[in-house]
């Protein structure tokens, strides 16, 4: 008989915290060679958790080494990334303000959680246990994603029952980064079963232990079982075929079950009702403490129950084989019903905190639960609505509590569309309110005008939201909260397009009111954004800083306001590029453009691509600004953002305008749809085309109209352009004194809001107006002539100031996860890939590192960051 092994192997805890002891299974460890991922497949039973636990170990020492156990509420993408999250060790946004778009917080999560990957300064091993619970849920596309992610900064260990979902592990495999260990593997040796008879403290001899490895095939939790009786096996007790057969339960029965105690029986029973509880819970269940502690050490003593998570051995968890068993077989003993178990459980899982738990638990007594389940969820909606952000999570909860009382409640399909409209469900989201205006519930029909405003709204038909958006706010006067907040802030936006940028102002105040009123700092951000639109809309781009300020102080980038804070930036970076801080851009692009494309608010996301494409232009790279743009028109078709594409369109007319390409740019202008931007627009290019063409008049003409609106209008930033035009169109047609009267006022506006890109952009015909301007020694008012010197300096100035300076380049997380990766050698579309950005976005990381190094390509950009010592 082989010698003994040595079993102490777990530090010295209480009774019921002790720590199992594991069966080494070195054999299949060696199967892991080094490859990121580890996947452990299996039937229930054949010792998965047990040899990721022990993989885990296996790499305490080499860097961080989280446990995340899934299960069913895993499958809400919100929920599983702030797991994942906290368990690589980045920072968790706080469920005081989550977010209201569900696309939106979920980018954020996932862009927070690559960055940090990418500045770790260690290895990450994570096992992800039981797999399968997620992998027809929403958090699958994360999962993938994850996986792709995997690295030299990141190991993952996947435990799972086999499932036909696709997780992209095929390709992975393919491409040499998945070790796999299936069923057969895991069946335990006949030396494993002599280890694990002795860690259960039972010494067999030969004949016993081939009688065992017999019956049992090796199946490890079959041979935990066993273990319990003695070894007196009768062959034909032990079924061969599958799991749960009826040998088997009646094995697990008689020589388990019918051994225990009273009170171990009813612990058992407790435990088969709930599933995995705290102890905590079990014994608040099954009073006094001390039977439970009692059970419990014996549970663990015979490996039947396990820790739900190795690190935790505060949350235990029944061996599904003997929880299935126990269910059937403790169901007619004089215990409470599991009904009343479920209740009380439920109960104390809501006092605890655990909300969404709490009704899942209710709801598993189907229709016996229905009418507290059915309250809680009411009770717990806006919180997941509005604050926490956990969308999925709601509506499972629903479509579950539809689905066990069979029947619809008003006020629940109210919460579940509010839940479908944040995650852009408009067509299911709008059966459910067609539902509610049939209904009796006049409070909730009430409500239908603001949701289907904010349908409207995220579907970008402004007039549509603002008209229902009125009506609301006219149906609600006087009232203040969140809804109000929500419906004046959807009014304002509506109000930008018609010009009406005084009554826009006034709406978001009330918005700004309704929102302090319910506390919501999410609310007063959204403000703060559409604040900005409008202000930026009237030209007024110093009001509109200001503005931005204010909104950014109000959404710190910890506490998940990432999808508000890309909105604001990209904003910014739009009103800083028209001040000429190009380095600023740079910077803020950095942070919005990872985010920017999930974005809902087509006007913010137009203005970033923008301020993307023509920094990059001024750079003098029009190769990127124009993949900027295809990439902002894809996106826009994608989500089918019909104004986001014409406006990139108009956009890319612009850029054909400035490079001297007026004849391309003509049948593109013509192409695009009249009814996705504004007739401003279109004058003003049509104007352009006209004076590139070298027909000063036809553009006056057109211009001259234009102006007269715009001054009604206020719009001061077209307004300059216009006359900034005007004085163009009449220097063709020899009229100088109307010439230098066009810009000297154009000016004149300039200097009040502070532009100077609207000048700099139209090239040096501009410059030489300017120039001439100030030699007629104009009575204009000195900031209108500082700006005109301003700009002829800005214009003199070079753009390649010189060869950097090794100590003065700054590289974001963004930039150097890139120049991580380039140095493996990946292309632009690995890059995309890996980053989880697109290829447009990688090529203008990249030429801002270009730049920084004055370099021209990949090559010697890695070989100048070797040459500075930068390390990768």
């Amino acid at each position: 008989m082989k010698a003994r092994p040595n079993l102490d192997r777990t530090l010295k805890r209480p009774l019921t915290e002790a720590k199992r002891l594991l069966v080494h299974r070195e054999r299949l460890l060696a199967l892991d060679v080094g490859l990121p991922i580890f996947v452990i497949e299996g039937p229930s039973g054949y010792g998965k958790s047990v040899l990721a636990e022990l993989w885990l170990s296996r790499h305490r020492q080499e860097g961080r080494c989280s446990w995340l156990s899934l299960d069913k509420s895993c499958g809400d993408p919100i929920a599983f990334l702030d797991k994942v999250l906290e368990a690589v060790g980045a920072d968790v946004p706080r469920n005081e303000e989550a977010g209201i778009d569900g696309a939106a917080g979920r980018s954020e999560r996932f862009d927070s959680l690559c960055t940090h990957l990418a500045s770790a300064e260690s290895r990450c091993y994570l096992v992800l246990d039981d797999v399968h619970t997620i992998a027809e849920r929403s958090a699958r596309l994360y999962l993938e994603r994850l996986l792709t992610l995997t690295s030299s900064k990141l190991s993952i260990c996947l435990t799972m029952q086999p499932f036909d979902i696709e997780l992209g592990l095929g390709r992975l495999a393919g491409e040499g980064k998945v070790t796999w260990v299936q069923a057969t593997d895991l069946a335990m040796t006949r030396d494993e079963v002599r280890e694990l008879s002795w860690l259960r403290g039972r010494v067999l001899n030969d004949s016993q232990l081939d009688s065992l490895y017999r019956v049992t095939e090796g199946w490890p939790a079959l041979t935990q079982i066993a273990l319990v009786a003695p070894i007196e096996f009768n062959d034909e007790l032990i079924a061969r075929d599958a799991p749960g057969s009826t040998p088997l339960r009646d094995f697990i029965y008689k020589k388990f079950i019918q051994t225990l105690s009273a009170d171990d029986k009813e612990v058992l029973w407790t435990l088969s009702c709930i599933g995995n509880a705290p102890i905590s819970l079990l014994m608040s269940l099954n009073p006094p403490e001390s039977k439970v502690e009692i059970a419990i050490l014996r549970f663990r003593a015979l490996g039947l129950i396990q820790n739900r998570d190795p690190e935790d051995s505060s949350i235990v968890c029944l061996h599904a084989l003997i929880r299935e068993v126990s269910s059937r077989v403790l169901l007619d003993h004089e215990f409470r019903t599991k009904t009343e178990i479920l209740r009380d459980a439920a109960q104390w899982k809501w006092d605890n905190g655990q909300a969404a738990a709490a009704v899942s638990l209710a709801l598993e007594a189907g229709p016996d639960l229905a009418e507290l389940s059915g309250n809680w969820i009411k009770q717990l909606g806006f919180n997941f609505l509005f604050r926490t952000g956990q969308h999925q999570t709601l509506l499972d909860l629903i479509e579950r509590w539809e689905s066990a009382v069979k029947m619809l409640d008003p006020e629940i399909d109210s919460i579940a569309a509010w839940g479908l409209i944040f995650q852009r469900q408009f067509s299911v989201a709008e059966a459910r309110l067609d539902r509610i205006e049939l209904s009796s519930n006049s409070k909730l029909r009430d409500a239908l005008p603001l949701q289907r405003a904010v349908i409207a709204a995220l579907r970008d038909d402004f007039s549509t939201s603002r008209a229902l958006a009125q009506q609301w706010v006219q149906s609600n006067e006087g009232r203040h909260s969140f809804e109000m907040g929500v419906a004046s802030t959807v009014f304002a936006f509506g109000l930008k397009f018609t010009a009406e940028f005084d009554r826009a102002q006034v709406a978001l105040r009330d918005a700004i009111y309704g929102f302090n009123t319910a506390q919501s700092s999410y609310g007063i951000g959204w403000a703060h954004v559409v604040g900005a639109m409008v202000l930026i809309q009237s030209g007024r781009f110093r009001a509109a800083l200001a503005q931005i300020d204010a909104g950014l102080l109000r959404c710190p980038s910890s506490q998940g306001f990432g999808s508000l804070r890309t909105l604001l930036k990209a904003q910014e970076a739009f009103l800083r590029y028209e001040r000429n801080e190009l380095d600023r851009v740079r910077e803020i692009l950095a942070e919005a453009l990872p985010l920017l494309s999930d974005q809902g608010a087509v006007d913010a996301v137009n203005v970033g691509y923008a301020a993307a494409v023509r920094e990059r232009v001024a750079n003098g790279d029009y190769g990127t600004a124009l993949d900027m743009l295809s990439e902002g028109e894809l996106i826009a078709q994608q989500r089918d953002f019909q104004r986001l594409y014409s406006t990139l369109r108009v956009e890319r007319v612009l850029l054909l305008i400035r490079s001297g390409a007026p004849n391309q740019a003509k049948p593109l202008l013509q192409s695009i749809n009249e009814g996705c931007f504004s007739k401003t627009t279109r004058q003003l290019l049509n104007a352009r085309i006209a004076i590139a063409d070298g027909e000063g008049s036809l553009a006056r003409g057109i211009i001259i109209d234009l102006i007269a609106c715009l001054r009604i209008q206020e719009r001061q930033n077209r307004l300059c352009e216009a006359l900034l035009l005007l004085a163009l169109a009449e220097d063709l047609c020899c009229n100088d004194k109307a010439s230098m009267k066009a810009l000297g006022e154009a000016l004149e506006i300039g200097s009040v809001e502070g532009y100077l890109r609207t000048f700099l952009d139209e090239g040096k015909v501009v410059m030489d107006m300017i120039e001439r301007w100030l030699n007629l020694g104009s009575a204009a008012g000195r900031p209108a002539i500082s700006l005109a010197k301003q700009l002829i300096s800005l214009s003199e100035t070079p753009s390649n100031p010189g060869a950097p300076n090794a100590l003065a380049i700054v590289f974001n997380k963004r930039e150097r996860q890139i120049l991580a990766l380039l140095n493996e050698g990946l292309s632009n579309a690995q890059l995309a890939q890996r980053c989880f950005i697109t290829e447009g976005t990688v090529k203008w990381y990249l030429h801002n590192l270009y730049e920084k190094f004055d370099v021209g390509n990949r090559t010697a950009l890695l070989r100048a960051t070797r040459e500075h010592g930068i390390k990768l």
